[in-house]
């Protein structure tokens, strides 16, 4: 008689078990307590989304429109469009909201010319992070101006500081041979490509310095000349001579 009164109640005892270990697997898997005085666990939080790391600006609107955005200082490259119209200003505002995080920089057009009233004091101060400036048409740059990137941007791999067609390397203020001193001396040890084009560097000091870093660094110099218009074309065909002619260096395309 006990035998059987006693299975039925083991049996009792053992559904409750198997139903409390089920409530409580479900609880835990909808992110209740698995257990009384236990705490919730906390709901699972959304991925991160992907910063927005580049950034074409074609007119002032679009960088005002960038400062306001909570991510303006996730933005890592920045590119300046021909007709922007830039000013030390604007660098500034750029530099203030995202210098440290820029690693490429792009301005200035040897087509429109925009770029000529630049100077380079933010960038040098507020974007010590930068791997690729390219400062186009900016040929109010001083040899001073160029061994203040040459000290102050250590981590540039490629590097712009070019004029335009329309006003050559031989305008006032524009780089000298001497502006390279830096370079053959072993500044920026990290450059790999220098483009100086439209300035008054000569080709001695380009020389000295392909001499003295060639193996690791590609250099692009002399002059360019952007006219594409067939008149132009035909004179330089009478005169034996092609586009490119004035460049000289050991870049490799």
């Amino acid at each position: 008689m006990s035998s059987t009164t006693a299975a039925p109640a083991r049996s009792k005892r053992g559904k409750r078990k198997l139903d409390q270990a089920v409530e409580q697997e479900e609880k835990a898997t909808a992110g209740g307590p698995a257990h009384p005085g236990d705490e919730a666990a906390p709901p699972t939080a959304p991925a991160p989304r992907l910063p927005h790391k580049f950034r074409q600006l074609d007119k002032p609107a679009n960088l005002e429109a960038m400062l306001k955005e909570e991510k303006a200082g996730c933005v890592t490259a920045v590119t300046f469009g021909r007709d922007f119209g830039i000013r030390d200003g604007h660098l500034e505002q750029l530099a203030l909201a995202a210098g440290p995080q820029l690693t490429e920089l792009r301005l200035g057009s040897s087509d429109t010319g925009d770029g000529v009233y630049l100077t380079v004091d933010i960038i040098v101060r507020r974007c010590k992070n930068l791997d690729v400036l390219q400062l186009a048409s900016c040929t109010g740059i001083s040899n001073k101006a160029f061994a203040a990137i040459c000290s102050g941007l250590p981590k540039l791999r490629e590097l712009h500081v070019t004029g335009h067609d329309k006003s050559t390397g031989a305008r006032p203020g524009a780089l000298k041979g001497k502006a390279l001193d830096p370079l053959i001396q072993g500044a920026l040890p990290n450059l790999r490509r220098l483009y100086i084009t439209d300035q008054g560097v000569g080709y001695d000091a380009v020389q000295r310095l392909i001499k003295k870093r060639g193996k690791t660094l590609q250099v692009q110099s002399g002059e360019t000349d952007d006219d594409d218009s067939f008149a132009y074309g035909m004179v330089m065909s009478m005169q034996g001579r092609g586009y490119g002619d004035g460049l000289y260096g050991n870049m490799r395309w």
